[in-house]
């Protein structure tokens, strides 16, 4: 049996050609009125997210939505609640940040997510995001998981009857670090410490957060110089541009002795940085206002000794919040 070849009468044969590639094109998806472009669809559903205050988490949108005609998909977010999270977009990637209003709080809100096409279609799905904020301030008697939160540099850190036991390591500077729930404003550092050995000083450090002024400081122990003046006490701030730089330094006799126990705090509040002893103001300076956002417990080797020892009973701040 003999099968002839045939074409649309009248056309050339270039134009059944032509005439053939179309209707397998459109036969392989394309639109048109028989084949209508289709909105994106879900494919999967966008999990639930809980995030501390200021934690993020990034997702990646094109896993939970598709489009049915091959159509490359643009993504937005829109965070329903804005005071408690915020939605961005980089292409397919959705980051969400927890918002952190400065005080221990939960809170829940919706985040829709929507997939679009060129020509304008588009689904959308919502997810359930929680951010939670826990105690601004804090006390550390060092009685359980002492060092759980706090972050070592330099430095090798044991506990003992309730004591930190902080080392400075190979003759280094040695910290001991923690970062705040959220900035705090007109606030007080305390703590109750003391120096093991010699040839070594103690620094509290409270951190701001701040680009400019970057923490508020206090050293104590012996060759503690300023201008040429030998004293055990000095206040400093550390400057983005010039370093640590001395507010205020003097002497107390509590500062000399060996192995003292002392109760010290560092505070700024209504425009003055000051320091206590034992609950008691023994200097204060004028000051630019910076909230606190971290401390820092430092151990300062005054020579090569590849070990200085300090003790802090506990640490403790507070103050108020925006």
């Amino acid at each position: 049996m003999r099968f002839a070849t045939s074409k649309p009468h009248g056309l050339p044969v270039d134009a059944t050609v032509v005439l053939a590639i179309v209707l397998v094109a459109c036969a392989d998806g394309a639109t048109g009125p028989e084949n209508p472009n289709r909105p994106p669809i879900a494919v999967s559903e966008l999990p639930a997210q809980r995030l501390a205050a200021d934690g993020s988490v990034k997702l990646d949108a094109s896993v939970y939505f598709s489009d049915p005609d091959g159509d490359a998909l643009t993504y937005s977010a829109l965070a329903h609640d804005s005071s408690i999270v915020r939605a961005f977009v980089f292409g397919p990637e959705v980051s969400l940040f927890g918002k952190n209003r400065g005080r221990p709080w939960v809170a829940t809100t919706r985040v829709t997510i929507a997939a679009s096409d060129p020509d304008g279609l588009s689904t959308e799905q919502d997810m359930s995001v929680m951010v939670e904020a826990g105690d601004v301030g804090f006390r550390d008697e060092f009685d359980s998981q002492p060092l759980s939160r706090w972050r070592l540099t330099g430095a090798l850190a044991e506990v003992e009857d309730g004591t930190l036991l902080l080392t400075s390591s190979h003759g280094s500077v040695g910290k001991a670090k923690r970062e705040l729930n959220a900035n705090m404003f007109d606030w007080e550092l305390r703590t109750r410490l003391a120096r093991s050995q010699d040839s070594m000083r103690i620094r509290i450090v409270a951190s701001t957060g701040q680009p400019v002024v970057q923490a508020i400081a206090l050293d104590i122990g012996p060759g503690v110089l300023v201008e040429g003046n030998a004293t055990n006490y000095r206040v400093l701030f550390l400057h983005r541009e010039g370093g640590w730089v001395v507010a205020g330094a003097g002497s107390h006799p509590a500062f000399a002795t060996l192995g003292e126990v002392l109760e010290l705090g560092l505070y700024l509040r209504n425009g003055r940085v000051g320091v206590t002893l034992d609950g008691q103001p023994i200097r204060s300076e004028a000051s630019v206002d910076h909230g606190v956002a971290g401390v820092e417990l430092w151990v300062l080797p005054m020579d090569s000794a590849s070990e200085r020892k300090a003790l802090f009973e506990w640490v403790e701040v507070s103050g108020t919040v925006p």
